[in-house]
């Protein structure tokens, strides 16, 4: 099949080479009439037109593509990441750009790391200053820089950032826990890699004890922020103390999943025995048995701002950088 070329889009959108190639160009796009510009994508999309990266990046100084750091060992498997993954992917397509999923053991360098992985900007998630560590120092002196951190904020980073107050949202899941009735809590948390997963647990702990609940910190179980963590610490939890009743409290929702699954095998009624809430509101929340109750993270829409924000930096079209709060929402399901 022969390759398409940038003559064959531009003979098909009845356009000269130059308006495509200005409609490449995220430099240039704005020169072109938005329905032309439209009409381009639509026929690049079609036909699977790919221009020759390394020639694109020698014109324009553009890879059209942005870079998103994972862990494979899980992130791969996360509705977490994918929901933020599926906001990116929207944003990138509007634009015309492409997702590259970069190591984190690649985290070496801010720009080793953008030339490196042939990339215009990154979108960084949870626990980017675990793989890179050196990231505030980096920052610090730059006026702006093609990368935004999502839900994970850090004041002190220097570099665009979209999140929901953690804090507030995990104090108003107790509240509405205590409303309810419960007492009684065990905490499964993960590993405190990033500083919102620190800051869940200490909100989680400063409410309890706001109200003046007694919580024993024998009763924090590490679930590692997955379904298997989940499921494990609710085994053990039952293992230790075989007649708990009250409510597990999941610092999100895979975790959460997991303790639903042990409780069915265990032959504990959700929620008339044990309660059960979770965090972040993943696709499968509402599909569990019973439905999850839990924090509404609008994942989706911050990937999709991501995009527009690290496009407008490496673009010149906003300098400095943003940060930008989301809302959160409280949904009640019928685990607790």
């Amino acid at each position: 099949m022969k390759k398409v070329s940038i003559t064959d889009i531009a003979k098909e959108a009845g356009v000269s080479v130059a308006t495509v190639s200005r409609a490449l160009n995220p430099k240039t796009e704005h020169l072109v009439k938005q329905a032309t510009l439209e009409k381009i994508r639509k026929i690049i999309r079609e036909s699977k037109y790919s221009p020759s990266r390394s020639a694109r990046s020698l014109r324009h100084g553009f890879y059209r593509t942005i870079g998103l750091p994972m862990n494979f060992r899980t992130d791969t498997t996360s509705g977490y990441v994918g929901e933020i993954m599926r906001g990116i992917l929207k944003g990138l397509d509007e634009i015309g750009y492409d997702l590259k999923l970069i190591s984190q053991e690649e985290f070496l360098s801010l720009e080793a790391l953008l030339d490196g992985a042939g990339v215009d900007g990154l979108i960084a998630t949870h626990g980017y200053h675990v793989s890179y560590p050196h990231l505030e120092e980096e920052l610090k002196n730059k006026k702006s820089f093609p990368l935004v951190i999502v839900n994970d904020y850090n004041p002190n980073l220097n570099v665009s950032q979209v999140y929901i107050d953690n804090y507030q949202a995990t104090a108003e899941m107790v509240r509405y826990a205590l409303k309810k009735g419960s007492y009684n809590f065990c905490l499964i948390c993960g590993e405190e890699d990033s500083r919102d997963a620190r800051v869940r647990k200490k909100s989680f702990l400063d409410t309890v004890s706001a109200h003046n609940i007694v919580f024993d910190k024998s009763s924090i179980f590490n679930g590692h922020f997955s379904e298997t963590g989940g499921y494990e610490a609710a085994k053990k939890i039952f293992a230790v103390n075989p007649v708990f009743r009250g409510t597990l409290f999941c610092l999100n929702d895979a975790m959460a999943i997991g303790v639903l699954r042990a409780l069915g095998e265990l032959g504990i009624n959700c929620p008339k025995e044990v309660e059960v809430v979770g965090f972040d509101d993943i696709a499968i929340s509402e599909h569990t048995n019973p439905p999850l109750t839990t924090v509404q993270v609008p994942l989706f829409e911050m990937g999709y701002q991501a995009v527009k924000l690290v496009y407008n930096t490496f673009t010149g079209e906003s300098a400095g950088y943003k940060k930008i709060q989301f809302d959160y929402r409280l949904v009640p399901r019928e685990s607790c």
